[in-house]
């Protein structure tokens, strides 16, 4: 690492220390105060999210919507700061799972099982909650750039025995990881540009990744679909097998999760990352 990283590294460490010093509450409203400033002043990507979220609701009025991104604002910097003490404060968090067995029992067989999740709710609280039960996950993840946040994020999650496969990496080691019986992770909600499949999300047509879907056909590995909300503070994780019939193809397959994740963002539209560009790519037959 360069110094700049191993800067980066340590100044990482020391705000985790800090954060694992106050209260709930204290910390709760340092991220409240935190995302108003961010709200009023950094607009990075807020455009963004102001078009998307008109783009997903049309029919709600202009108050609605500024009203969701300014709680989507909160919700995230909220999560941001969980996520630095999550290995001290996992035992007192309050997780309702629902659909266990479904997991479970995509777990039986000797091929692994893919878990499928979009940028919704508190993922950080359901990898966690996935590691801390013992659970053989394995996330593809995006490698930082900085390689001192990098080193500090993949530390932080390997206290709850998460070790990721980078994007990058070779699909054979994604392919070993069924193999071996593991629970491969997937954030497949993101803008696919040409390489992926366009399926509706909010009757909109978005290219998708097809990953999911390739990774099932040719392996025979089940699909979980999960989402992870918050409501008064306690989390609810929601699990569900992906019904999977001999006739679906990679663009019905990538449909029925899209279709359950936008059914949670519905429910739930504050806590859904706006900030992506989901709609950027045309499909063809628009260009």
């Amino acid at each position: 690492m360069n110094l700049y990283h191993k800067f980066t590294y340590l100044s990482l460490n020391l705000f985790a220390r800090w954060l694992r010093l106050l209260n709930d509450q204290t910390r709760d409203r340092l991220a409240i105060r935190l995302a108003a400033f961010i709200y009023n002043w950094v607009p990075l990507r807020k455009s963004t999210a102001v078009k998307n979220i008109a783009r997903a609701f049309p029919d709600k009025s202009a108050d609605w919507r500024e009203e969701v991104l300014r709680r989507c604002y909160q919700f995230f910097l909220r999560l941001a700061c969980l996520f630095f003490v999550i290995p001290e404060k996992y035992p007192q968090l309050k997780i309702h799972v629902t659909g266990r067995e479904a997991l479970d029992a995509a777990l039986t067989g000797n091929q692994g099982a893919i878990m499928v999740a979009g940028h919704f709710g508190a993922w950080e609280v359901y990898a966690a909650w996935t590691g801390y039960n013992n659970y053989p996950v394995v996330p593809v993840a995006v490698r930082q750039r900085n390689r001192g946040a990098n080193r500090f994020f993949t530390e932080l999650r390997g206290q709850a025995g998460i070790t990721p496969i980078y994007r990058k990496e070779s699909l054979e080691n994604m392919y070993a990881a069924l193999e071996a019986g593991k629970l491969l992770t997937l954030g497949s909600d993101q803008d696919a540009r040409k390489h992926g499949v366009f399926v509706e999300f909010f009757g909109q047509y978005s290219s998708t990744p097809k990953g999911t879907a390739l990774f099932h056909l040719n392996t025979g590995a089940p699909v979980v679909c999960g989402a992870c909300y918050e409501e008064s503070d306690e989390y609810y994780l929601e699990l569900e097998r992906l019904p999977i019939t001999p006739e679906d193809d990679v663009q019905s397959i990538t449909q029925k999760y899209t279709t359950l994740l936008e059914q949670a963002v519905r429910r739930h539209p504050e806590q859904y990352f706006w900030w992506h560009r989901r709609w950027k790519t045309r499909p063809p037959a628009t260009e």
